[in-house]
């Protein structure tokens, strides 16, 4: 499917990035473990924890498929990954239960552009990711039973979603319609 293979081209961009330019014209057999954890320091050093995490677990991938083949007899890149630091969890701001009242006021009372305002107050209505609303199409909502199908591939997982629509949502995709 496309995200099987954007998640390829993702992963080998990251490789190409981080790991072929430090490791990549050696011969897999000459690698030793401090050439990996090289590698996963200078990563480190940018402060992406995360990339250096990944990174280190798709080197191990590697090395165990490598031994598997036969084109190597032990895996260097096991231990890379143990040491690498964690990044401190950063939670997103979100709105406080006693916030939503005032931001819904403000919403009604945004001067910017009514699509925009129309489609803030949609996601509240209906929880959808941002790029299901950007990809909606008329087709797909059905204003009399009060349903919203989204495709499976619109959808993140590749899972066709269903969505009722309070009268509340109802009302904000007729005013939506008439000027989209």
């Amino acid at each position: 499917g496309i995200w099987v293979s954007k998640h390829k081209a993702h992963i080998l961009a990251g490789l190409e990035r981080d790991v072929f330019p430090l490791i990549g014209k050696k011969p897999m057999g000459e690698l030793r473990s401090k050439d990996l954890a090289d590698v996963i320091n200078k990563i480190e050093e940018r402060g992406t924890y995360d990339v250096a995490k990944r990174t280190a677990q798709r080197l191990n991938n590697i090395f165990d498929f490598a031994m598997i083949k036969g084109i190597v007899d032990s895996n260097p890149a096991s231990c890379c990954g143990k040491a690498i630091q964690s990044r401190k969890a950063e939670h997103r701001p979100h709105l406080k239960e006693n916030e939503l009242g005032e931001f819904l006021n403000k919403l009604d009372n945004y001067e910017g552009r009514n699509y925009i305002r129309l489609a803030v107050k949609l996601l509240a209505l209906t929880f959808v990711r941002p790029g299901e609303l950007r990809s909606a199409e008329w087709q797909d909502i059905d204003l009399e039973k009060g349903e919203w199908n989204i495709p499976a591939h619109k959808m993140k997982m590749k899972k066709a979603h269903y969505v009722p629509l309070s009268q509340q949502a109802i009302e904000v995709l007729k005013q939506l319609q008439e000027i989209t």
